[in-house]
């Protein structure tokens, strides 16, 4: 199994990548641990578009969906772009209930771009409470790379500079040396 791809945030002006999925996840079978989505996905009943039997795994992406996220100045967490590789649910109007899910395009003309009209260029994720965990570049001598940012029903409580590890924790050489 691949490092998976990663989410990303835009905040305070900078670009981060919110934490992949570890490889302790990836034992357990747990892909979908490092995006705030999940739990839209989950309290909506929508995670089963996600299982093998719509996604073709990939090493690189197992939960079968990417996202851009920002935090702006009023510190509201927005889901900006979604990207799925689901065959049934693929966009953001599927997600908010907009375009059916699984809906075909009837007779050459997609219905979704008919109601694209009516859809937020962002989706308030007032769904999500948790901690993201935002890196801003890779290091693995522990020095402060990141953010820990707590999200209480889509607002940042509290954000603190941080140490964020990379998917395996430390460099791959100390492995094969220990």
């Amino acid at each position: 199994m691949s490092v998976q791809i990663q989410d990303k945030l835009e905040y305070e002006g900078k670009e981060y990548s919110i934490k992949e999925t570890t490889l302790s996840d990836l034992i357990k079978g747990d892909f979908r641990s490092s995006s705030p989505l999940e739990q839209y996905l989950v309290v909506n009943d929508l995670k089963k578009y996600f299982t093998s039997e719509y996604v073709e795994m990939h090493t690189a992406n197992g939960r079968g969906y990417l996202c851009d996220w920002e935090i702006d100045k009023h510190g509201s967490l927005w889901l900006k772009a979604f990207h799925s590789r689901s065959k049934l649910l693929k966009n953001v109007n599927q997600l908010l209930g907009i375009s059916p899910i699984g809906m075909k395009p009837i007779i050459g003309i997609n219905i979704d771009l008919l109601r694209a009209e009516v859809m937020q260029p962002y989706m308030h994720a007032g769904w999500f409470s948790g901690i993201i965990y935002a890196r801003e570049f890779l290091n693995y001598e522990g020095a402060i790379n990141g953010l820990r940012i707590e999200i209480e029903n889509g607002f940042v409580v509290d954000s603190t500079p941080c140490h964020v590890g990379s998917y395996y924790g430390r460099p791959l050489k100390n492995y094969i040396d220990d």
